[in-house]
């Protein structure tokens, strides 16, 4: 049976010590050159148009989102409601309609918003109860008609009863303004 004398031990030590510390030197020198060279490595092509696709698709994307945000109501849900309220009462009196009730849904929180659906009930001619939807459904209106039920209200006039849905958005505390790109990241 071998056994290593103490100096030999010491020696042994030593040169593991030494060695050690040369990987280490050359480890730390390797990292050092390949970070330096990372930086310096030219984008491919497709990498290039990956980037650019990116690029874009993230400036559409903020585009429609400005543009659906002027669509948002400001205030709480009861404000919101008593406008809408307002807003339909004084088209459908404008057209000769009736309406003959409103009745609020219950409130659904979606991405970004929360969605206050209504349903309406008007009666009237069924022109005016046309030209009450699509005053509702054109572009900068911040009630979103969502579907429009029609009924004859007698077999023999050419009165109708409809049901409009509709709802109005509020932004959640994630988004106050369009442009507002810092209140994103909350």
């Amino acid at each position: 049976m071998n056994t290593l004398t103490d100096k030999q031990m010491s020696n042994l030590t030593k040169g593991l010590y030494l060695t050690s510390a040369l990987m280490l030197i050359s480890f730390i020198s390797y990292i050092t050159f390949l970070g330096s060279n990372v930086k310096n490595i030219k984008k491919t092509d497709s990498q290039k148009s990956i980037l650019a696709e990116l690029t874009s698709t993230r400036i559409q994307a903020n585009k429609a989102e400005d543009a659906s945000l002027i669509r948002l109501e400001q205030g709480d849900e009861q404000s919101v409601t008593a406008g809408a309220l307002k807003k339909l009462t004084e088209e459908a009196d404008r057209r000769g309609l009736k309406l003959t009730a409103f009745r609020p849904q219950k409130m659904r929180t979606l991405a970004n918003v929360k969605e206050l659906p209504c349903n309406v009930y008007v009666t009237g001619s069924f022109p005016a109860v046309q030209a009450l939807a699509y005053s509702l459904d054109v572009p900068g209106s911040r009630l979103a008609l969502q579907s429009v039920l029609i009924a004859s209200a007698d077999q023999v006039g050419s009165t109708v009863t409809a049901t409009l849905s509709i709802s109005a958005y509020i932004p959640t505390n994630r988004y106050h303004t369009p442009g507002n790109k810092g209140a994103k990241n909350d």
